[in-house]
């Protein structure tokens, strides 16, 4: 990772809550790609007014014909022959015309392994484009922590007088290696917890929902005891059952997304952690 490459994005938020939806795996590609349910998912967040995404990596599929997995029959229809050469620039576009009614609505992503390779083969950064193409005045897409596949949120939870009540870090990571069962998912979860100081860590990668938390104890500035929830959180993919997962025994995966919903308790206190709910929403 180079000097320029942003790791942390500071979001100033003054809403009376938000709700943070974390999104990944929609490995945009195969004909297996879920197209329905991540336009579904899009208009969703369109419409919450209290809506901010994120993109925990593999945006796009990064299999090719160079690929043992790859399989012909799984191209989307219209693919010829002659166009796998650009496949990957195919892939981009249909990510964005897909997930153009949320355009605008996501703050930040990062890159999964399947990204990697495919900007590698295209030599194109091909998702810091799609962030590009999905910002708004209103709101950018940041892409953060670069080929390192993790980055920081720090969302400063404003009161209805402007004053800022407590500073919540959300750690991402896209995650990493094999592990069939849900447990690799929640041990890597516990792993990285004990390495980041976050009030919510995300992964992806892994194509199975896993929803866990703990408590970290430190003392304040005036001496005080405080129990701080810890949100641990892996994440649904958005694809259906292709032909690499059918060939290992593996059925359709889950599919659909996760949204936290963050609000300061009441009464207010400075520095008192946000309340936070967590709902898998399985579409």
């Amino acid at each position: 990772m180079d000097s320029e490459t942003q790791r942390v994005k500071v979001i100033d938020w003054f809403k009376p809550k938000l709700n943070l939806y974390q999104f990944g795996d929609t490995h945009q590609l195969f004909s297996a790609t879920d197209v329905g349910a991540q336009r579904e998912a899009a208009e969703e967040l369109k419409n919450d007014p209290f809506g901010l995404g994120v993109h925990l990596g593999d945006w796009l599929e990064g299999i090719d014909v160079q690929d043992w997995r790859f399989d012909a029959s799984e191209m989307p229809k219209g693919i010829k022959g002659r166009q796998l050469r650009y496949i990957f620039k195919h892939s981009q576009e249909s990510f964005l015309k897909t997930w153009e009614p949320a355009f605008g609505k996501f703050t930040a992503g990062i890159l999964g392994n399947h990204d990697t390779k495919a900007e590698g083969k295209a030599s194109m950064p091909l998702v810091e484009e799609i962030c590009e193409d999905m910002s708004t005045d209103e709101q950018e897409c940041t892409l953060l922590g670069g080929t390192h596949q993790c980055g920081w949120l720090l969302i400063r939870l404003h009161d209805t007088k402007g004053k800022v009540r407590y500073t919540m870090r959300v750690f991402m990571i896209h995650g990493w290696g094999g592990g069939r069962k849900r447990g690799s998912a929640s041990n890597k979860l516990e792993d990285v917890m004990l390495e980041k100081d976050a009030d919510i860590i995300m992964m992806g990668h892994h194509h199975k929902p896993v929803n866990s938390d703990g408590i970290s104890e430190y003392v304040n500035n005036h001496g005080k005891c405080i129990q701080k929830p810890v949100m641990l959180s892996a994440g649904y993919p958005m694809i259906g059952l292709h032909g690499y997962y059918a060939r290992i025994g593996k059925s359709c995966p889950p599919v659909g997304f996760i949204r936290h919903q963050i609000e300061l308790t009441s009464p207010i206190r400075a520095h008192r952690p946000p309340r936070v709910r967590t709902t898998l929403c399985r579409l």
